[in-house]
């Protein structure tokens, strides 16, 4: 008798036979949609809860609001435990980041197997597992977690546990060293992966023996991955009469012991009637990083004895506080105990313009001095100021150009932040919708369009839906620059850096969103109906392609681009959103010396 089946993850291993029914619980526990169809003759996937959904902006407050109540309650809860008397700030800097980005993972994967459920499912296959296995070391170790499968299958059981009165599930026999084994696997991780030239290294050598070597401790200011590029952090420093710092020495602690015991104390302090509420708080609880808890001791102590500045009067980054332990730790400390400023810049696209976006809160929430590209949002004007992007313009060249240069975003399969723009756009989703794009060109346009995605980026990551590897080009050597300059034409396909950069760079460019999943908040409609109106924006794929049909047959795209209207517009879009400086350095130098 065939029987519905619920798979929580695409690790094959826990797949039944082929003669019964399959529910995909979410894109995430597929790898290419193809290959299923001829695996699976029954199957289904559930849909993304953001597409489903009727009203993200409520889900957006709800969660947020639950963010708040659990930020004050680990507040609280760590300042008992370790004997201290930090502020919300404090904790805000330092778990803020983990705290939302489970609480979004979380609340995604209830709803998923909540719907998942609605199918009548007889049984799902499980994984027997140590609950160490669930708990991340530090922010870093959080990041490759969630995006193994095995550590989803495991969040996903103990959610499916929950949510489900029947026992529908069968134990896998899974080996110790092979469960290991996957959690050290970095392939979950669907990014692309940079190598880094032996010049590069060098250099990165030397500056680590320098700042090893020379004393940093009286510096004034304290720069770190600011997004500025290289030599122009160089030269800001220099500005500052101090040296430049590159990389901290990556703590090791040698601390394997859990304290299971002060985990499950605290559980007993729940009283939340809400189920979900109770269920995310009662597992954050149980797999809270052991740099926060076990470990907190360690990396304090590591803080205050490291060649870092001992009382910064600012501390200047655009992206470090979501990917760095230590640099958490040290500016956490830093604002709590020496007052330090924090001042952050933006560090891409969606910012002051998708309707909601996670990372923008909190980035604002948490600095003391938020630098924008442009914008100002009356309902975030306190800390936010008006600055210019901090990447540069492209250099362009007059050589002819050929191409229709296609940006694909690379797949995140996993979701982790909520924001209204790729942030809630599934995969599949928008493989569809590009496809029909591409699918919609003129063959005379196929044949010449690359499509573009990140350097040693595997294709079958890309290509889970519409088989685009028989129909088209991929090309990614050389830079984004170096490729925009052989290209007639770009089209981006997600509210990201490349899109700001393409504008900024007065590159001819089409912009290709699904309105759908991607939402703008009511400061930017102005700015995104001109570019409608020019025909740069663009929300149905085929009408697109078929504009770019007549332009490239009457060979006037660079008349329409360079029209005085549709210049006059982007001008508009990029003071708003991607304003150029002419000496970003000096600028900068202006914002760090009067905080």
């Amino acid at each position: 008798m065939k029987k519905n089946y619920l798979i929580l993850s695409n690790i094959r291993k826990l797949w039944p036979k082929k003669n019964n029914k399959i529910i995909f619980n979410n894109i995430h526990a597929v790898d290419n949609i193809c290959e299923i169809g001829k695996k699976f003759k029954q199957f289904e996937i559930t849909p993304s809860h953001w597409y489903r959904s009727k009203n993200i902006n409520a889900n957006y407050v709800y969660l947020n609001k639950i963010y708040e109540r659990n930020l004050i309650f680990f507040k609280n809860e760590l300042n008992k435990i370790h004997k201290t008397n930090y502020s919300i700030k404090f904790w805000r800097i330092l778990i803020g980041h983990w705290l939302s980005e489970f609480l979004h993972i979380y609340f995604d994967r209830w709803q998923s197997i909540n719907f998942s459920l609605k199918k009548n499912i007889d049984k799902s296959n499980f994984i027997k597992y140590k609950k160490k296995y669930l708990i991340p070391e530090n922010i870093e170790h959080f990041l490759r977690l969630y995006r193994s499968p095995i550590w989803g299958q495991f969040l996903n059981q103990e959610i499916l546990k929950e949510l489900s009165n029947k026992k529908k599930f069968d134990y896998i026999k899974f080996s110790e060293n092979k469960i290991k084994e996957e959690l050290k696997n970095k392939s979950g991780s669907i990014e692309e992966k940079t190598k880094k030239g032996i010049l590069i290294k060098i250099f990165l050598f030397i500056m680590k023996l320098i700042n090893f070597l020379v004393s940093n401790r009286d510096n004034k200011f304290f720069i770190y991955q600011s997004y500025i590029g290289t030599i122009n952090e160089i030269k800001l420093s220099l500005k500052l009469n101090q040296l430049p710092f590159f990389n901290f020495n990556s703590l090791k602690v040698f601390n394997n012991n859990i304290n299971y015991n002060l985990r499950e104390k605290n559980l007993n302090k729940i009283k939340i009637k809400n189920k979900f509420e109770k269920s995310f708080l009662t597992l954050a609880l149980q797999t809270l990083p052991k740099s926060f808890l076990e470990d907190f001791i360690f990396y304090k102590k590591d803080i205050l004895n490291s060649n870092l500045p001992k009382k910064p009067r600012s501390i200047f980054s655009s992206n470090a506080l979501w990917y760095n332990s230590q640099f958490q730790f040290y500016t956490a400390f830093s604002v709590e105990q020496n007052n330090s400023k924090l001042i952050y810049a933006q560090h891409g696209g969606t910012y002051g313009i998708s309707r909601f976006s996670w990372p923008e809160d909190y980035e604002i929430k948490t600095s003391d001095k938020w630098l924008s590209w442009g914008w100002l949002d009356k309902d975030k004007s306190r800390n936010v100021t008006r600055f210019f992007s901090i990447k540069k313009k492209f250099n362009k060249n007059n050589k002819k150009k050929i191409n229709l240069l296609f940006l694909l975003k690379q797949r995140k399969q996993f979701f982790h932040s909520l924001e209204s723009s790729s942030g809630i756009e599934s995969y599949d989703e928008y493989i569809k919708f590009q496809s029909k794009f591409l699918f919609s060109l003129n063959d005379k346009i196929k044949k010449i369009t690359l499509l573009r995605i990140g350097n040693n980026y595997p294709i079958s990551n890309i290509d889970i839906y519409s088989n685009l590897k028989n129909k088209f080009k991929f090309y990614s050597e050389g830079s984004l620059e170096e490729a925009s300059n052989k290209s007639k034409l770009l089209v981006h396909t997600i509210n990201s850096t490349t899109m700001l950069e393409g504008l900024m760079s007065n590159i001819p460019s089409i912009i290709l969103l699904n309105k759908k999943n991607n939402l703008f908040r009511n400061g930017s409609q102005k700015f995104m109906r001109d570019l409608v109106s020019a025909k740069i924006l663009h929300h149905d794929p085929i009408a697109a392609a078929k504009f770019i049909g007549q332009m490239w047959t009457k060979d006037n795209v660079n008349t329409w681009w360079f029209s005085k209207k549709n210049q006059k517009i982007i001008k508009k879009f990029n003071s708003q959103f991607a304003r150029s400086s002419t000496n970003i350095v000096q600028d900068l130098k202006k914002i760090l010396t009067s905080s």
